[in-house]
């Protein structure tokens, strides 16, 4: 009985410490404001690191609320995911941290980088858990 609760409070205390690490976005930028007390941070030209979802934006201007645990990215964005050799180029993302979601708007091409696919449409939503719907798929490319 004395183990459970010993494994109980492990259990608890771990979840404590992801959660209080698991909203962060990194910015490396020239220029970074904050405001709102530190839940607004906009930045430009540069990139955004997400820990919890293991992806690298670049992009000309950010926007990430820190309360919601969204960042927008605009104007020349891609979005790269290291970790399973994918790279999502598109006009803007909406990056919702806390879903681990994607959501890529206007032309938008997708790179498989390990299987040579290239799949390009208009706008993508990505779930990172394994799920990429497209909507108006326009073309599909493998080299």
């Amino acid at each position: 009985m004395k183990n459970k609760y010993i494994f109980l409070l492990l259990s608890f205390l771990l979840n404590l410490a992801s959660v209080s690490i698991a909203n962060e976005v990194y910015f490396e930028s020239d220029k970074v404001s904050i405001s709102d007390n530190g839940n607004i941070i906009e930045a430009s030209k540069g990139t955004a690191k997400s820990i919890k979802g293991g992806i690298n934006i670049t992009a000309d201007q950010f926007y990430y609320n820190k309360d919601l645990s969204i960042l927008k990215a605009n104007n020349n964005a891609t979005a790269r995911f290291p970790d399973r050799d994918i790279i999502i180029n598109a006009n803007n993302f909406i990056y919702n941290e806390n879903l681990s979601t994607l959501e890529a708007i206007g032309n938008v091409v997708i790179k498989n980088l390990a299987t040579k696919v290239t799949i390009k449409t208009t706008n993508i939503f990505y779930l990172q858990v394994c799920f990429m719907r497209s909507m108006e798929a326009r073309g599909f490319q493998a080299n």
